[in-house]
């Protein structure tokens, strides 16, 4: 009824409208209609490609009693991919399950993908088991997909299972999956040993006769960089230029050559005709440096050149205003976007909504968020955590209340922002305005666990209201929540920056053998560090005692505590052992403290040692060792306080 092949998306919506318009779309088939919608997700940059696909869908079921199969939600998932719509995907695929269509290779692998995105690797991977479990077909696409997942939690021993599974099944990898697991290995290598793993892979490559392309390269510059290893980014540069591959402006960045330099580089020297791409990064590069002159010659090259500014381009130029406080310009830019009908994304509304909150102007905030909401743009987590995170960076403690009330009006706050803004809260006030939001997230269902606490303990630390960060850290024990490793240190950390707190500091301590937290090799010498300082003599020889009996070497500990001793009195500096040097700046508060300089530079000392070491690694113990944490007598009952909220 309706020809597809060869017509534009326009003229195919013309002969639709007809066909409703007469009430005649009954006449085609569920086919027909995945023709229809299958040339619409191939061009959703047409302006309303978007609503048109939905509209079609729904007169779909509704109008001609057309039940969609397989293919029409594959085609209809893809769309929403590419609008990342995520909670589009997950409706569709749970319209499948309720209609027993039977999803197939290419359902999961759009399914895996969007997960990918989102940072949930393990649901990816109860994807795939499931996909065994059916029995349904995997291809290189799904292991591609699952590549990605792993890259977006760097989990590189799955990556290798994965690879390894693949090839057991019979599936040879093609370039992009490839490409794929080279960047979850490449990703996470933190030196050129481990890169190599990565070069070994490429060797297997090219013995199945697959060469690597310019995104090959691209991934392993981009790895050299990271390593601050320029000249081996330079020789393997080298080595891309004799095997034919040419640059693009991502290559030119991994060796330092950025912006109008860059772009002029990829004209004149290699004799490539930019993409759109190329020219939004480099104009990205320039406003970053600073440089607008070249970014605005960058963006007149792209115009010469037949290219119009997209989204991204938008994007770029809104950002570099916001960037700038100037929100007067990022607006205009926001409306000739609209007048060259190029619709905003979701990052586009984030940005400017981001960067009205940051001016304290939430009305102007919300009315972008309005707008959004008309797009059928989904005010998404990201947007959500973005404007508590930011409002949380104002002087003004009201700010992020006032922009949380305003989101709770449209939708349901998650945990996660809820967390936040009770961080933020804690900072600030005092325990009833706390226990109004911990309500809010009951209200909303919300488990109030150690995530909750920590948050709440965190925050009231960071405004240095050590009295309530005490009182929620016994509130969190009384609920029967014992705290973490990383929320122990941080309470060990912030007490110990108050003089007057060395008791509590030194009590806290204890707290990592009532609940069977083995210190690692940093808490260890802090406290022993804050003993020997203060004098605590008798507490200092009680810690270096637990230590022994917890199966830690004491008298190691004891050496390197008494050299410290030795350094501050003597006055004389000696040469540290390479392991001791983060000890440094603490070796410069004890000197500043006995020159007696004022408080203040001491704490800021202080704070810096901390900043510098605060860098926790579990502690690993033999068997018999953990035994004895678990058996450990404390020095002291946690205090049990008034409750106050319950999760």
């Amino acid at each position: 009824m309706i020809e597809t092949e060869g017509r534009d998306a326009e003229d195919i919506w013309k002969d639709y409208k007809t066909l409703f318009n007469t009430n005649n779309l009954n006449k085609l088939d569920v086919t027909e209609f995945n023709r229809v919608l299958g040339v619409f997700v191939k061009n959703l940059t047409i302006p309303g490609a978007y609503g048109k696909m939905l509209s079609i869908f729904q007169d779909m079921r509704d109008m001609a009693k057309v039940k969609p199969d397989e293919s029409t939600y594959n085609i209809m998932m893809s769309m929403y991919l590419k609008k990342k719509d995520f909670k589009g995907i997950n409706l569709c695929f749970g319209d499948m399950q309720k209609q027993n269509i039977l999803p197939n290779t290419i359902t999961y692998n759009i399914m895996i993908k969007a997960i990918s995105k989102l940072d949930k690797s393990d649901t990816a991977m109860a994807l795939y088991s499931e996909m065994v479990e059916r029995k349904i077909r995997r291809n290189e696409k799904t292991f591609t997909m699952l590549f990605c997942a792993c890259s977006a939690r760097r989990n590189v021993p799955q990556a290798h299972q994965f690879y390894r599974i693949m090839l057991n099944e019979g599936l040879q990898p093609d370039i992009y999956t490839y490409n794929a697991y080279i960047n979850v290995i490449a990703r996470n290598a933190k030196d050129l040993k481990e890169l190599q793993k990565a070069m070994d892979v490429i060797k297997q490559m090219r013995e199945q006769g697959v060469n690597p392309t310019l995104v090959t390269y691209n991934i392993l510059i981009k790895a050299l960089q990271a390593m601050g290893k320029r000249t081996d980014a330079l020789h393997l540069f080298n080595q891309m230029e004799l095997e034919g591959v040419k640059p693009n402006s991502s290559t030119l960045e991994g060796i330092g050559i950025t912006g109008l330099q860059a772009l002029l580089k990829l004209r004149n020297t290699y004799k490539v005709t930019p993409s759109h791409t190329d020219f939004n990064t480099c104009m990205d590069q320039a406003l970053k440096e600073s440089k607008y002159t070249d970014a605005m010659e960058i963006l007149s090259y792209m115009q010469e050149s037949g290219f119009k500014p997209n989204v991204s381009t938008y994007s770029i130029l809104m950002n570099a205003h916001i960037r700038q406080n100037d929100m007067i310009r990022a607006m205009g830019l926001f409306t000739a976007m609209k007048n060259d009908n190029v619709e905003p994304d979701n990052y586009i509304y984030a940005s400017l909504i981001d960067g009205f909150v940051a001016q304290n102007d939430v009305e102007q905030a919300f009315t972008l968020v309005s707008h959004m909401l008309e797009s059928k743009i989904e005010l998404n987590k990201m947007t959500i955590n973005r404007l508590i995170d930011t409002a949380s960076k104002s002087k003004d403690p009201k700010l992020v209340q006032r922009v949380f009330e305003r989101i709770e009006r449209l939708t349901v706050p998650s945990k996660d922002a809820c967390e936040r803004v009770l961080w933020r809260i804690a900072q600030s006030y005092d325990i009833p305005v706390v226990e109004k939001y911990l309500k809010i997230m009951n209200k909303h269902n919300h488990i109030i666990n150690r995530e909750t606490f920590t948050a709440i303990i965190t925050g009231a630390s960071k405004g240095c209201n050590l009295t309530q960060a005490r009182y929620w850290y016994n509130q969190m024990i009384e609920q029967g929540i014992s705290p973490d490793h990383m929320l122990l240190s941080m309470m060990i950390r912030a007490h110990a920056d108050d003089a007057k707190e060395i008791d509590k500091t030194l009590s806290l301590w204890n707290d990592f053998h009532y609940f069977g937290i083995a210190p690692d090799d940093d808490d260890i010498m802090y406290v022993l560090n804050l003993c020997a300082e203060t004098s605590h003599w008798r507490d200092e020889i009680k810690i270096l005692g637990q230590l022994k009996e917890l199966g830690y070497d004491a008298d190691s500990y004891k050496a390197r505590i008494t050299e410290k001793k030795q350094q501050s009195n003597d006055g004389t500096e000696s040469k540290m052992d390479p392991d001791e040097e983060y000890y440094e700046e603490y070796g410069e508060y004890l000197k500043t403290r006995s020159a007696n300089t004022s408080i203040i530079r001491v704490k800021e000392r202080m704070q810096k040692w901390v900043r510098d070491i605060a860098k926790i690694s579990s502690q690993k113990m033999d068997d018999n060792a953990k035994s004895r944490v678990e058996q450990w007598t404390p020095y002291r009952k946690p205090q049990l306080p008034i409750m106050g909220t319950k999760g």
